[in-house]
């Protein structure tokens, strides 16, 4: 079996040109249409990019919205990653490692949208503690959306 080989312009190891190692962009009108660094060097390159993951945040929010037909009206601009959850003050990491600490993008009123003024970045486990975290946890997640709340009317 003859497979067609392409060297990676960063790591430099010629690897099988297949969406394995190569990550395809059917965009491209070349044949076969892959990019020229291997699927590990463009993915570890792409993230250290500063607004990669705002753009990857904004785009699953608008892909949401329409599937779940809500509101949508931000712009990357009314993202903001802080370094730490608000909620429950661990530093966020991108990334799949811990998906517990990976920055989501939350709805602070579940029955708007994603519209200006109701979105926060918060820790993965911050966004979906109601479904499996001890009551401590809930505790502190509800304690912090009181103080916004009221933060917000004084």
């Amino acid at each position: 079996m003859n497979v067609e080989t392409r060297k990676c312009r960063v790591c430099q190891k010629v690897k099988p040109l297949t969406s394995e190692y190569f990550n395809n962009r059917p965009e491209l009108k070349s044949s076969p249409p892959f990019r020229w660094d291997c699927s590990v060097c463009y993915n570890a390159y792409k993230r250290i990019q500063p607004d990669y993951f705002k753009r990857k945040m904004l785009q699953h929010a608008r892909n949401r919205a329409r599937l779940n037909e809500r509101e949508f009206n931000i712009t990357i601009d009314d993202i903001n990653i802080p370094e730490f959850c608000p909620v429950l003050k661990i530093k966020l990491e991108h990334g799949w490692d811990d998906n517990r600490s990976c920055p989501t993008l939350e709805r602070i009123d579940n029955s708007k949208g994603y519209i200006k003024g109701n979105i926060l970045v918060v820790s993965a486990l911050a966004n979906r503690i109601k479904n499996d975290g001890t009551w401590q946890e809930i505790m502190q997640v509800a304690k912090f959306y009181k103080q916004l709340e009221e933060n917000k009317h004084a």
